[in-house]
């Protein structure tokens, strides 16, 4: 994993705001992402009054930022009060682009929230359709509030378009009426409502609905507090329920796909907390997240990894595997033999430290677990004496991955707890990187953590394992590029 740029700036957001809701589209070699640009100071909750900002990279790590692509109408049109998320695409066989967004103008005549439309020839200069909203809650099966997010794909198996939309079911239980509305329309102009595509009865509303192919199966994305999705084996479905069902933690939100071709890709946004601490509270808007390849797993689930235009872009390690002997025992038996860094604690807690690797850096590792250890995993930004640090745990008690402020270990709850499958003797392969107040981590292809780290900002890595014997080997850690 790497930085990625806006120019030259070294961030991860514009120099004038934050990034809320992705939106991702490709075009003719370019990673064309629009999103919503959140105001700074940043908001605790709501994309009210939100413009879309658009960046182009071809590399997925430099990224250019070019003019907004919409911003909010007058007081009297159906996008005064925000132009929310919504989708891209290309009308077969024409060089003309379209944007279905979602419009938002309380107490008006068109309702809380409509579907919009805009259209461009280049990508950089939209017109909006003098139509809008093209397309309003039908109260023949949905609510009247709630009706956005509209995602737009030629479907090929009906020859026809889709839109998806976040919906909520007509007379359903309130906290449980969330549903994906369906539209469907042969040219992008003229679309007829359908009744709900997908109502499971488990979500107040499917947010930034996403779906696609992959393989022999299609996959349908939602978010609620995290990225969820189904398995199908068609557009229509019925869809199955994989395991994890989330493809990362809440603070890797809304995240939407592209395909260049060759890939399928994923974008979110890492949200920021107040007043940059690591008790602030969570705010709307923040940094763009890693590009994330997806795979279909032999089982059918998504398989998450960081693509190799992103990690080529590593320097030369700065430890790697030869050198593991650089962690010097600090508590408890440990024993390095060529990439191999055994620890043992049998009846509590031992850990080693390597001076070389802190900051900011990538990582690679396996973890084996063997003993029945409690807890192992990793200390992030640690002082000498643990006096302070974050905790990396993988728990096979509980079947999870946790990540905590060293302060609160055994005493509070996990910042963010993910599942994961821990058998003794088999290898858990780790990819992670901590960048900044970032920490961004990927288990097995599988299971994804996401997370701020605000208010430690040096010290070093650490291993760790507690009542138990863990295995640490090829481990590799890379210098971040600079801007």
């Amino acid at each position: 994993m790497s930085v990625i740029r806006f120019s030259s700036s070294g961030q991860r957001r514009p120099a004038d705001g934050l990034v809320g809701d992705v939106i991702p589209f490709f075009w003719r070699g370019d990673y064309h992402l629009f999103y919503l640009k959140a105001s700074r100071p940043p908001a605790r909750s709501g994309a009210a009054f939100t413009p879309w900002a658009h960046i182009v990279s071809r590399n997925l790590v430099d990224w250019n930022e070019m003019p907004l692509a919409l911003t909010p109408g007058d007081a009297d049109a159906p996008d005064a009060n925000g132009c929310w998320t919504g989708s891209v695409i290309r009308r077969e066989r024409e060089d003309i682009f379209h944007i279905f967004y979602t419009g938002h103008a309380p107490g008006s005549a068109h309702g809380p929230q409509t579907i919009c439309h805009a259209i461009s020839f280049d990508l950089l200069k939209w017109e909006k359709d003098h139509r809008n909203p093209v397309l309003s809650p039908d109260r023949r099966w949905y609510e009247r509030d709630d009706w956005r997010d509209p995602f737009v794909f030629w479907n090929g198996v009906e020859r026809c378009y889709w839109m998806l939309i976040a919906a909520r079911e007509l007379g359903a239980p309130t906290p449980r009426a969330g549903c994906i509305a369906l539209a469907k329309s042969d040219d992008l102009e003229k679309w007829e409502t359908y009744p709900p595509l997908w109502s499971p009865h488990i979500v107040h509303a499917p947010e930034c609905p996403d779906m696609f192919p992959l393989g022999d199966r299609w996959y349908m994305l939602f978010s609620t507090n995290e990225t969820r999705y189904r398995v199908g084996l068609s557009p229509a479905g019925p869809w199955g329920v994989p395991s994890p069902e989330s493809l990362d933690g809440p603070r890797f939100y809304a995240a939407k796909t592209l395909s260049d071709g060759r890939r399928r890709l994923l974008f979110g946004w890492v949200p920021t907390r107040e007043g940059e601490t690591d008790r602030g509270a969570w705010e709307w808007g923040g940094d763009l997240g890693l590009p994330r390849e997806l795979g279909e797993g032999s089982d059918g689930g998504l398989v998450i990894g960081c693509p190799d235009d992103v990690s080529s872009t590593f320097g030369r390690p700065r430890f790697n595997p030869d050198e593991i002997g650089g962690f010097q025992a600090r508590l408890g038996r440990w024993i390095a033999s060529n990439d191999v860094l055994v620890g043992e604690a049998r009846d509590g807690f031992g850990y080693a430290l390597c001076a070389e690797a802190g900051g900011d850096f990538a990582a690679r590792l396996v973890i084996t677990m063997d003993g029945a250890p409690t807890r192992a995993g990793l200390l992030l930004r640690a002082g000498e004496k643990l006096q302070r640090g974050y905790v990396l745990m993988l728990e096979p008690l509980f079947g999870r991955m946790t990540l905590r402020p060293w302060q609160s270990w055994g005493d509070a709850e996990p910042w963010v707890e993910r599942p994961l499958r821990i058998v003794r003797g088999e290898p858990i392969s780790l990819q992670l990187l901590v960048e900044g107040s970032i920490l961004e981590v990927v288990a097995n292809g599988r299971c994804c953590l996401t997370c701020r780290l605000y208010d430690e900002r040096s010290g070093v890595l650490g291993v760790f394992v507690e009542n138990g014997i863990a295995e640490f080997s090829a481990l590799t850690v890379y210098p971040l590029p600079t801007g």
